[in-house]
């Protein structure tokens, strides 16, 4: 049986990104609420990219991943919920 913290979506906007970074775990992201999930991280977007650039600083690759994860989750974003990003 598959186990997660990931609230159910109940409507919302939610994307998920499989198989990426460190762990090839998932990003869960919740465009209304602009709450993200990987791993043991549940924060904000911007949290979610300073942790990172903090902890990935030395493997380019995974640095790559995750920050192009986030910059085609950006992308996606409706303009009036961008969440000043």
């Amino acid at each position: 049986m598959w186990w997660s913290d990931t609230p159910s979506t109940n409507g919302r906007d939610v994307i998920i990104i499989s198989c990426i970074g460190s762990r090839k775990d998932s990003i869960t992201y919740c465009f209304d609420d602009d709450i993200l999930w990987c791993g043991c991280f549940k924060g904000i977007l911007l949290k979610f990219a300073e942790q990172v650039k903090k902890y990935h600083a030395e493997n380019p690759q995974f640095l790559k991943e995750y920050l192009g994860a986030i910059e085609y989750i950006k992308s996606l974003m409706k303009e009036d919920t961008k969440w000043g990003y």
